[in-house]
């Protein structure tokens, strides 16, 4: 059991990771920092492996954007759009 937990973790890691990188990417970094938001991956995969929902997924990157890069002027509506796409994640 608990080895098919850890392949779906990771199954769903790199695809968050991607559209983090790729659509994301508030600092604009792509593509020559493929790591940049590795750690913040980590925690979006935490939570949409434990179910969260698009709203709660959306805040957590407004705090990323707020509190680790200092862009006062983040909004969760403004994430709300990426938030969606990582949730749809889960269903594939």
């Amino acid at each position: 059991m608990a080895a098919r937990r850890r392949t779906n973790w990771k199954r769903l890691y790199e695809p968050v990771r991607e559209t983090l990188n790729r659509e994301w990417d508030p600092i604009g970094v792509h593509p020559e920092v493929e790591d940049e938001y590795d750690t913040y991956a980590l925690r979006i995969t935490r939570l949409l492996f434990e179910g969260a929902d698009a709203h709660k997924i959306a805040r957590q990157l407004t705090d990323f954007e707020r509190v680790s890069m200092g862009y006062e002027q983040a909004t969760a509506d403004g994430n709300r759009a990426i938030a969606e796409r990582l949730v749809g994640l889960t269903t594939k």
